[in-house]
């Protein structure tokens, strides 16, 4: 339900309730769609990345000897994340070499304020 903006008013548990906080108001799908047209686009680029469907959890070491980390963490100017930064934003490269070998870079810009990223030299 949170794909058309349904909460359930922060109930994580509403099965057991047979009140307007369980129900389904469908209409919710046509005054929210634009974020279930979104919700949808992400459900489909998680699908086409093989980097994202991934069978093991993501460790920060390389899965092979001599191989690359398999996740690492970045600033917006493309240096490697410190985590005692104030930053808001972060970005992150998934190493594809356990799937095809495409390698996704994601870049999360929190704020409303345009941010240029740099990615990272040699990435």
């Amino acid at each position: 339900g949170d794909e058309m903006g349904r909460t359930q008013r922060g109930n994580n548990n509403a099965y057991c309730q047979d009140n307007e906080i369980a129900w389904v108001d469908w209409s919710l799908l046509d005054s929210n769609a634009e974020l279930y047209n979104f919700t949808k686009e992400v459900i489909r680029f998680r699908r086409e990345n093989p980097a994202l469907c991934r069978d093991t959890y993501f460790t920060g070491r390389p899965r092979r000897k001599g191989g690359e980390p398999d996740l690492l963490w970045f600033n917006a100017t493309g240096d490697a994340q410190r985590w005692d930064a104030d930053d808001l934003s972060i970005a992150c490269l998934i190493n594809g070499e356990e799937n095809d070998g495409t390698a996704l870079y994601l870049m999360f810009n929190p704020t409303v304020l345009a941010l240029q990223f740099r990615i990272p030299k040699g990435k």
